[in-house]
């Protein structure tokens, strides 16, 4: 049953990033492998990623960098040979010798070097205005708690954590992570963390790091979309144990308006469900070309432990390699309001059904 619903997991992952459903949880240590750091020196050299402060008003006064301290040589003054006058006691000969020796020897004197200080460089600032015109509030936290056969499994939580720059372009730091509860920990464990830059004009991913943390597995993972030659590469390092680490590395075209698996989820936020009854946009996954389909059902109040409110129940389906494929019973509640947060999430299996509600 365990291995059957972890299969159904992954298909339902590369279809529409539930892979923050993979939870049927454990308290086995997690395995985390010889080495969990993914060989990509590529990705670091063509993802440079600098951080933005989302202020309310922009601060015109400049920003003074601290000044460098250069050393200062401490001047010691040497003193006349005529002003030392010496002194010869009636001592014995070897007190004499010893004497005259100290007398010879040069004084050590310590130098006290200041360090240069660093300058300061100071972060750019966007206003929170400008980010207005997208559902994304900096700062947003979603907890979504996940149960299986009516038990808590675990929680997935959806996070827009701030802004940066990537390669000059403004673009949203998106986070997803999925974590199992501990009382689940007796059939898997499940330790994940997502992490997207998109756009903040055209809504493009730039890169997606993921690093998963499962019973027996480690997997790392980057992924750099180049929108100028629309083509995106691929590193992988995956880990079991017993076995020797495996490294991936693939480049394959993309469509335009491509998501990844956790950009998707955002990136559906941003559709008028009142007007648009059926939905499409492509994913581009681990070298995969997806078309993901879906289509409005109804507009339904629909009651949670942070309130009752009206939410847009979408159903959606997906295309692979241009044959549509139904994804079963796969449902999603989205907030009828601007945010559109994803509040609700549902599947069922051959034994059971998972459900995922937002909580806080």
């Amino acid at each position: 049953m365990v291995k059957f619903i972890a299969s159904h997991f992954k298909k339902i992952s590369i279809l529409f990033a539930l892979v923050f459903l993979a939870i049927s949880c454990s308290s086995i240590k997690k395995f985390l492998g010889d080495d969990e750091k993914l060989k990509s020196k590529e990705f670091d050299k063509l993802v440079k990623i600098e951080e933005v402060e989302v202020v309310k008003k922009i601060d015109k006064k400049p920003v003074v960098a601290k000044k460098q301290i250069k050393p200062q040589k401490k001047v010691v003054k040497k003193k006349s040979p005529k002003s030392v006058k010496k002194k010869v006691p009636v001592v014995k000969e070897t007190t004499k010798i010893k004497a005259v020796f100290e007398e010879e020897k040069p004084k050590v004197v310590e130098k006290k070097v200041e360090l240069p200080v660093e300058e300061e460089k100071p972060k750019e600032q966007i206003l929170e205005d400008v980010l207005k015109k997208n559902p994304f509030v900096v700062g947003e936290k979603t907890r979504i708690e996940v149960s299986y056969l009516n038990m808590t499994a675990g929680h997935v939580t959806l996070e827009t954590k701030g802004v940066a720059k990537v390669n000059g372009r403004l673009s949203y730091h998106f986070r997803g992570t999925v974590k199992s509860r501990k009382l689940f920990s007796f059939v898997y464990s499940v330790d994940d963390v997502a992490d997207t830059y998109v756009d903040i004009e055209n809504l493009r991913p730039y890169s997606l790091v993921f690093r998963v943390i499962e019973t027996k597995k480690t997997k790392n993972s980057k992924t750099y979309f180049d929108w100028s030659k629309m083509k995106a590469t691929y590193w992988s390092r995956k880990t079991k144990k017993g076995r020797k680490p495996q490294e991936k590395k693939k480049v394959w075209n993309i469509l335009e308006g491509s998501q990844n698996f956790v950009s998707a989820l955002f990136y559906l936020r941003t559709i008028d469900f009142s007007k648009n009854k059926k939905f499409s946009f492509p994913l581009a996954d681990e070298g995969k070309s997806i078309i993901l389909k879906g289509k409005v059902i109804k507009k339904e109040r629909l009651k949670t432990d942070v309130g009752s409110f009206d939410a847009w129940l979408v159903q959606p389906e997906f295309q692979i390699d241009g044959s549509l494929a139904p994804v079963g019973s796969i449902k999603i509640w989205l907030k009828a309001d601007k945010s559109q947060q994803i509040v609700k999430i549902a599947t069922k299996l051959k034994f059971g059904s998972i459900v995922g509600q937002i909580v806080k």
